[in-house]
């Protein structure tokens, strides 16, 4: 769940609160449309502070504020958006078992023993791979072209 937001709210709510309160008092009928320059100001400070907290402050219905602020917008807000990964690493004892790092070695370095073959492609779009081969069988070629997306 997210952080609520509890900072105070400015005196220019109150303000637009007066103004629904005004205005639903003096409406001129039941199919009568709440002035333009209060549905903005609304959606402005919606933006600001989020429409949850401006729909409850000022009386405005929360469907209708939101729907106004999504068409201000221009769509409604996307979900997060998660990115693929630029870089990968693969341990190499995860890709072939067994033939893991050489003796004494740290974590996420390459083999030391001299009986492997260190890989790395760097895409166009700046994206890297690198490949630390053991002994055995590995396509390799598989790998960096399905990392590049294109055949080799």
């Amino acid at each position: 769940m997210g952080k609520r937001n509890t900072d105070p709210l400015p005196e220019e709510v109150d303000l637009l609160r007066m103004e629904v309160q005004e205005w639903r008092r003096t409406k001129a009928g039941p199919g009568a449309a709440m002035p333009l320059e209060v549905w903005e100001t609304a959606v402005r400070l919606a933006r600001a502070f989020g429409v949850c907290r401006i729909a409850r402050a000022t009386g405005l219905d929360y469907v209708w504020l939101r729907k106004k602020l999504e068409r201000r917008l221009g769509a409604a807000p996307a979900a997060v958006q998660v990115s693929a990964p630029t870089f990968l690493e693969v341990p190499v004892d995860l890709v072939m078992p067994g033939q893991g790092r050489a003796k004494g070695s740290k974590p996420g370095s390459p083999v030391q023993d001299g009986t492997g073959t260190l890989i790395e492609v760097a895409a166009a779009d700046g994206s890297r791979m690198r490949i630390q081969l053991g002994r055995g069988n590995l396509d390799a070629a598989g790998i960096v072209a399905a990392f590049l997306g294109r055949p080799l």
